[in-house]
């Protein structure tokens, strides 16, 4: 890995990704054109990370400077001194997240979009934990099952244990998905999920559960049932 890492990717931020990559558990090793993908999947600027080899200081003293390298850590192949790594852990916590929702990956079809969407969701996910913030679980709605479960096996080989998947049936999933999981679902799922809780919701009743919407209030499901009744 500190081979690739050294030797193989030119661009400097890149490189630095990659090795975050790695730091957060992911296997794969990307191809030059997918980390800007990766980046979008994320919700991160495109010039993340930004490092700096200061030795032992940041540049300035306000808690947004750019990140310090210390020289306890294990990793190897580091693009700057031998010596120096960067504390990971708070590259990701100082990390900022665009105002900017959704990103469209049209690559040709074998050029990775499977793998640039799990791994950006994987570092979403890295830096929400390293901030603080709740583990969220991540919803992969694929066309067919045959595309599901070949998300599942690409979960797997990106270092997603499998107890951390679930495939999604509906009207009969009633789990509470807890902490940074990935629910698998086809169109047809999520679209007989939804259709199946608006029509339980009922005026002045419960709301009915749905892991999908677990805090869905009952008139929000009415007014939505409506829309698509008469809409």
């Amino acid at each position: 890995k500190a081979k690739f890492l050294a030797e193989d990717i030119d661009n400097e931020l890149d490189r630095n990704l990659q090795r975050i990559l790695w730091h957060i558990g992911c296997r794969y090793n990307l191809m030059p054109y997918q980390f800007s993908g990766v980046r979008g999947v994320a919700g991160v600027p495109k010039d993340f990370p930004q490092l700096v080899n200061s030795g032992s200081k940041k540049t300035g003293s306000g808690d947004d400077d750019l990140m310090i390298f210390s020289s306890d850590s294990g990793d190897s192949g580091a693009n700057l001194s031998d010596h120096s790594s960067p504390d990971w852990k708070r590259i990701l916590r100082k990390a900022k997240f665009m105002s900017s929702r959704g990103i469209l990956l049209a690559d040709s079809m074998g050029l990775g979009k499977t793998v640039q969407g799990i791994v950006g969701a994987l570092l979403r996910n890295a830096i929400s934990e390293a901030k603080g913030r709740p583990k969220l679980p991540t919803v992969l709605v694929s066309p067919n099952h045959a595309v599901s479960i070949q998300w599942a096996e690409t979960l797997i080989k990106a270092g997603v244990s499998a107890g951390r998947i679930f495939q999604f049936m509906p009207k009969r999933s009633r789990h509470q998905y807890r902490g940074s999981v990935y629910i698998l679902m086809t169109r047809y799922h999520l679209q007989t999920e939804t259709k199946y809780i608006l029509n339980l919701a009922k005026p002045r009743s419960r709301a009915p559960y749905s892991p999908l919407f677990p805090h869905a209030p009952n008139p929000l499901l009415i007014k939505l049932l409506n829309q698509y009744q008469y809409g």
